[in-house]
C-alpha cells in the first residue's frame, strides 16, 4: 500500500507539477541512475536494460551529450560482463569520431572508461594517453571526485607496466594532496 503511494507521488511530480520540456530530461537521469544501482548490485542485464531506455530517451530529446553517456554507461556494462572488445569495437572507436563534440565532463568520462579498456587489454600506450586527457579534463571541470579516480586509473596503468614509484607535488616537491586540492577549490 505505501510503495503505491510514493508510485503515485512520482507520476504526480512528473506529469503535473513539473515543465513537459524537463520530464524527458528528469526521466533520462532517473533510468541512468538507476541503472548505475542495478550496475553495482552487479544485475547486469537490468542495468544493461535501463541503459538503453534512458539512451533511447536522450535520442527523443535530440540530446547529444546524454546520448553519449548512455553509450558509455552501456559499454561499462559490456566491460563488467568481460566482454572488452565488444565493448571497444562497439561503443568506445565509434565515439572517437564524436570526442569533439561532447562537453568536457561527458569527454572525461569517455577517455577515463575508453582508457581503462586500453589497459585491460594490455594497451599500455593509448590507455595512459587517454587517461591523461581525461585527468585535464576533469581538473578543468573541478571535479575532484573524477579528478581522483582519473589519477588511480592511471596508477594502475603503471603499476600494470611495472612501475611503482610515487608523483610528487608539483607545488612542494613531497607526495601531498592538499596543494592540489586548495587549486580545486579556487
Amino acid at each position: 500500500m505505501m510503495s503505491s503511494i510514493y508510485i503515485f507521488s512520482i507520476y504526480y511530480i512528473l506529469f503535473f507539477l513539473i515543465d513537459p520540456s524537463q520530464t524527458g530530461q528528469l526521466l533520462f537521469d532517473a533510468c541512468l541512475n538507476l541503472a548505475s544501482i542495478y550496475l553495482l548490485r552487479r544485475e547486469l542485464h537490468t542495468a544493461e536494460d535501463l541503459y538503453r531506455k534512458a539512451w533511447d530517451i536522450a535520442a527523443s530529446l535530440k540530446d547529444f551529450d546524454r546520448e553519449t553517456s548512455a553509450k558509455i554507461h552501456l559499454a561499462i556494462c559490456l566491460l563488467d560482463r568481460g566482454e572488452l572488445k565488444e565493448a571497444i569495437e562497439t561503443y568506445f572507436k565509434p565515439l572517437m569520431v564524436f570526442k569533439s563534440n561532447m562537453s568536457y565532463y561527458t569527454r572525461a568520462l569517455y577517455l577515463q572508461y575508453y582508457g581503462n579498456a586500453c589497459r585491460s587489454a594490455a594497451d599500455w600506450g593509448r590507455a595512459k594517453e587517454y587517461l591523461r586527457e581525461a585527468l585535464d579534463l576533469a581538473k578543468e571541470v573541478r571535479d575532484a571526485g573524477l579528478v581522483s579516480s582519473c589519477c588511480g586509473d592511471l596508477g594502475n596503468v603503471f603499476r600494470s607496466e611495472g612501475r611503482y614509484g610515487l608523483i610528487r607535488c608539483d607545488v612542494c616537491s613531497t607526495h601531498c594532496r592538499s596543494h592540489w586540492l586548495s587549486k580545486m577549490s579556487q
